[in-house]
């Protein structure tokens, strides 16, 4: 398959991701600004309802930075495939192979680079099952 016809099929697999996580962005603020709102008119809460809304609106913080920087990811790819240059390593320039864009399509580096990067710790973590079902999910 040539790399145009991979980059369509990316960019709309990636334009299809990004308005579902637009839609689940919308749908989590909505639903924190009702429990804040909810938690505001409610006098004399207990200190363990205090600290159970913290850590809610904790894991709600974790939750959105995670879109957040799914977002900036699709983003990229998004602008790259605009460019021409989808699918191509930013460290070495080889071409990503098909199956890693298909799994993962917004990966940056093919897969040696990712690897080496990796075990020199100059990226820090593994893009493995979790951040991959975090895109894909």
């Amino acid at each position: 398959m040539n790399r145009e016809k991979i980059s369509l099929e990316m960019e709309t697999k990636l334009r299809a991701r990004k308005q579902e996580l637009l839609v689940r962005i919308k749908r989590e603020m909505r639903k924190n600004i009702s429990a804040e709102n909810r938690r505001d008119l409610g006098s004399g809460q207990e200190e363990c309802d205090c600290a159970n809304a913290s850590q809610s609106d904790y894991m709600h913080f974790l939750n959105m930075s995670s879109q957040h920087v799914i977002m900036k990811q699709i983003e990229r790819a998004l602008r790259k495939i605009g460019e021409g240059s989808y699918g191509l390593c930013e460290r070495c320039g080889d071409e990503i192979g098909i199956n890693r864009l298909r799994i993962l399509p917004v990966a940056v580096y093919c897969r040696d680079c990712q690897e080496e990067l990796e075990d020199r710790r100059e990226i820090p973590y593994r893009i493995g099952r979790n951040k991959i079902m975090a895109f894909c999910s």
